[in-house]
């Protein structure tokens, strides 16, 4: 037990030191590419790069994940996010630089699918309680990176923002090292059992998840431009932006042991269909407190579907297949993440801001409905193979 509990920890750091470090320096790539000489078309190439190779990496590596030693694949992950990380102190060509965004997309496609397998792994079992805990890494380092790499970038510039990147991604490296060297030894699973069919069940849940990444994306995007218009401080909006990822990160140890007391398909049902109602009303509070208020409400009820949803998603999985269905999963959210701020732009353009919570709220209670017809009456055993 005592070797889980201390992957568990390797595990915990790793996966917030590489958030922790990338938040910091991609809440400011735009101004960090802007000083290289980017325009607007370049600016938006890298971005758009970065998305698609975030999102067509995912269901590769989880098919090698299924057939090769998961660990290995999170070094060569983890690699080439140090070497990115220390690349973006010293380059200066805005080609490279765009070069770097797609492999930095394709480690990213990566880290996530194969850290929950790996995750997964090194415990007896998986329950909401473990990936609560484990989800906490990622929320508080959303919260508080954001404000760490605008005070360093104020004192040492962008330079000083990609040293404590490459920092945290050595760290990281070094530490997965050490993880490695506890848990040497990779569980060798079966191929030859048929999957169970659950192809309609992944489906839904995908379809969920993409929503939710519209979702949370959207809102991300075109909250500051809706706080600006009612008198919004830059501070307060960073603020209200901050505030939901940390009432979710201090949520996820009490909603993951939730899920494991209640029926997790009604918590991903409850939570997705709350914080897409929540969403639709921002247009319609216009007080800068009040939207503070239901950015904490979001935050809580964000937290609720999380760690259900995560290990609904592995308990409806045969092990021969976890790592590809990882990777879809992954890649699902990614699409969503990219989708979103897209089609909201051109909401906002034809209709305004307003329209873009309203589109946002909609379709994610759409699949929350979705999931509640297609998922709820599931059977959400988890069968291993042998």
């Amino acid at each position: 037990m005592k070797r889980h509990g201390d992957g568990f920890i390797y595990l915990f750091a790793v996966n917030f030191l590489i958030t922790f470090g990338f938040a910091a320096g991609d809440s400011l790539f735009s101004i960090y590419f802007q000083e290289k000489g980017a325009g607007g078309m370049i600016l938006g190439l890298a971005f758009t790069l970065y998305s698609l190779s975030k999102i067509g990496t995912g269901p590769l590596i989880g098919k090698l994940a299924d057939r090769f030693r998961a660990d290995f694949i999170m070094f060569f992950a983890l690699a080439v996010y140090a070497l990115i990380a220390v690349s973006y102190v010293f380059v200066q060509d805005r080609n490279l630089i765009v070069v770097m965004r797609i492999l930095q997309g394709a480690a990213c496609g990566m880290f996530r699918p194969v850290m929950v397998y790996l995750l997964n792994g090194i415990g007896e079992n998986t329950d909401g309680k473990l990936f609560g805990r484990f989800d906490l890494a990622f929320y508080a380092a959303l919260a508080t990176a954001p404000l760490a790499g605008g005070l360093i970038a104020e004192h040492w510039g962008m330079s000083g923002v990609y040293i404590l990147v490459s920092f945290c991604c050595l760290t990281a490296l070094f530490l997965f090292f050490l993880f490695s060297g506890l848990h040497s030894s990779v569980p060798k699973f079966c191929f030859k059992q048929t999957p169970q069919k659950s192809g309609r069940r992944h489906s839904v849940l995908l379809a969920y998840i993409f929503c939710r990444g519209w979702g949370i994306a959207s809102a991300a995007a075109f909250l500051p431009v809706y706080l600006s218009g009612i008198g919004a401080s830059v501070s307060q909006t960073g603020a209200i932006l901050c505030a939901a990822s940390a009432v979710t990160a201090f949520m996820l140890p009490f909603t993951g042991s939730m899920a494991d007391s209640f029926r997790k398909e009604t918590l991903v049902i409850v939570g997705g269909a709350a914080s897409s109602f929540i969403l639709m009303l921002f247009p319609l509070v216009p007080s800068y407190q009040g939207l503070f208020v239901l950015s904490l409400a979001g935050g809580f009820f964000s937290a609720v579907s999380q760690p259900a949803c995560s290990v609904l998603l592995i308990s409806r999985t045969e092990r021969a297949v976890l790592g590809v269905t990882l990777g879809r999963f992954n890649a699902s959210m990614n699409a969503g993440f990219a989708a979103g701020p897209l089609v909201s732009s051109l909401c906002y353009t034809l209709w305004g801001v307003s329209s873009v919570f309203l589109v946002s709220g909609l379709l994610g209670a759409a699949s929350s409905a979705l999931f509640c017809l297609g998922g709820l009456g599931e059977d959400c055993r988890y069968s291993s193979v042998e």
